[in-house]
């Protein structure tokens, strides 16, 4: 299995940083029926980000709780969970100036999803250059 790399859209917004705001969160995409492929919550500054497989799904979800989110973007990719899976592309990235502003990576059976966010100017060149 090759990896694959693709750019996707997401909605971040802030809310408080309390126990319970991530639950808010989830059981009210559960109950519009938003599919979520990312979730994911940046430190105790109170951001949340998420990108569903329906966006307009999400946006709905995220206006029916009034909350307004912003768009962004950040490259997903996925492939066989192997050690070293991410060298070759942080080495193109790297090689190329492009900062790496934040990253997660998860494995399971056989497999791994990471997520990489670069600055919005840097994005563009870094689809292109791990050929998203």
């Amino acid at each position: 299995m090759t990896m694959k790399i693709k750019v996707v859209d997401c909605l971040e917004w802030k809310a408080p940083d309390q126990p319970g705001e991530l639950l808010r969160f989830v059981a009210a995409f559960a109950d519009e029926g938003v599919d979520l492929d990312i979730l994911y919550n940046c430190g105790s500054g109170g951001s949340i980000g998420a990108a569903a497989k329906k966006p307009a799904k999400l946006a709905a979800a995220l206006k029916e709780l009034g909350v307004k989110a912003a768009p962004c973007k950040c490259l997903y990719l996925t492939g066989k969970d192997k050690t070293g899976a991410m060298v070759k592309a942080m080495r193109k990235l790297a090689a190329a100036k492009i900062n790496v502003e934040y990253c997660t990576v998860l494995a399971a059976k056989g497999k791994f999803g990471a997520v990489l966010w670069v600055a919005d100017s840097a994005l563009p060149k870094a689809a292109k250059l791990l050929k998203a």
